[in-house]
């Protein structure tokens, strides 16, 4: 149902209540998924960054 069939329903501000609620908990689910996935990338790159490194380290080392 739509937040208005709910608004305007005899007793629809208890259900409108519940329906932004539940809409809250998503986003704030999203959020998170979000924030860990984002740190998880940055930690990768940063890994791959480093490889990066060595590898031009051992490269210039050899020649």
């Amino acid at each position: 149902m739509l937040p208005a069939v709910y608004q305007n329903a005899p007793g629809g501000f208890d259900k409108l209540q519940n329906f932004e609620q539940g809409f809250v908990d998503a986003l704030l689910a999203r959020m998170g998924m979000e924030k860990s996935r984002a740190a998880q990338y940055r930690s990768r790159h940063e890994a791959f960054l480093e490889a990066a490194r060595s590898r031009t380290a051992s490269r210039s080392a050899e020649g």
